[in-house]
């Protein structure tokens, strides 16, 4: 069989934009943005997206499930070699793999399973009652980072309490483009926040492991419209916490459920510069 020539081609209709080394061998490639970045770390919801966005570039089928141990963070303008393989296939779903390196060390390894939803699965909880986004105030931040992540998305803070928040968010520069499973996953990733308005300011997380559901086709849904992260924290102890989180549609479609543990940290007294 003649290989396609894929070397340097970018994978179409993605989220975050990956590229394509080799398909046919399964190999994609991310340089890492400041946009989905701290000031020197790779947001680790961004890393998951990548991961999906190579396996769903690999696979026939849309992601339905998929799991990711973070093992080191990612770092900005370096490159992370994902390799996706096929475990297992079979008519309706297919098992599969992505392992990504960066300076030749893993750096996460996602585990996922592949198939199409034919229609939204019935919700188990109603849709949570929330003022609309444009009556929610802006999410606050503990450290301002210019060109990072957290001033890519659009994100207001739409009620919390001591076991959970809620969050609108949203990524204005990408309107008119699909929204794709990546794209969720980099909304599921804000327990490490949410426990800052659950448990304190001074607080924070730092993500273990990371968990995406599908619940929902994604057909017709535009990448800048506003979804509701309804976070619930399911334990939290002096060390770790765990979270579970329902992304909804505006119109009240549970579209997927996240979750997390995480490593929880207090922020020092007085945070260092950031990167220019």
């Amino acid at each position: 069989m003649q290989r396609a020539a894929t070397t340097g081609t970018k994978v179409q209709a993605m989220s975050i934009g990956i590229t394509a080394i080799d398909k046919e061998a399964g190999r994609y490639a991310y340089h890492v943005e400041r946009r989905w970045s701290s000031n020197t770390d790779m947001f680790g919801g961004a890393t998951f997206g990548v991961l999906i966005e190579a396996l769903e570039a690999a696979s026939t089928l849309p992601l339905l499930t998929a799991s990711v141990q973070f093992i080191l963070t990612a770092q900005r303008d370096k490159t992370l070699e994902i390799q996706t393989r096929t475990l297992a296939e079979g008519k309706l779903t297919s098992q599969m793999q992505a392992i990504a390196n960066q300076d030749g060390a893993p750096a996460c390894i996602a585990a996922a399973a592949m198939g199409a939803l034919p229609a939204a699965m019935p919700a188990a909880a109603p849709f949570p009652v929330v003022p609309d986004p444009e009556a929610c105030p802006p999410r606050t931040f503990t450290r301002f980072i210019p060109g990072s992540f957290t001033y890519t998305l659009d994100v207001r803070n739409a009620g919390a309490d001591a076991n959970g928040c809620r969050l609108w968010a949203r990524w204005p520069d990408a309107r008119g483009q699909p929204l794709g499973a990546s794209l969720l996953a980099v909304y599921a990733d804000h327990p490490p926040y949410g426990i800052s308005l659950a448990r304190g300011a001074e607080w924070y997380g730092l993500t273990l492991d990371s968990v995406l559901r599908m619940a929902a086709p994604l057909d017709g849904l535009d990448s800048g419209d506003w979804i509701l992260v309804d976070m619930h924290f399911n334990a939290i102890g002096e060390r770790f916490a765990h979270c579970s989180v329902d992304l909804w549609s505006a119109n009240g479609t549970l579209l997927a459920i996240g979750g997390q543990a995480m490593r929880l940290r207090r922020w020092p007294s007085s945070p260092a510069a950031a990167k220019t």
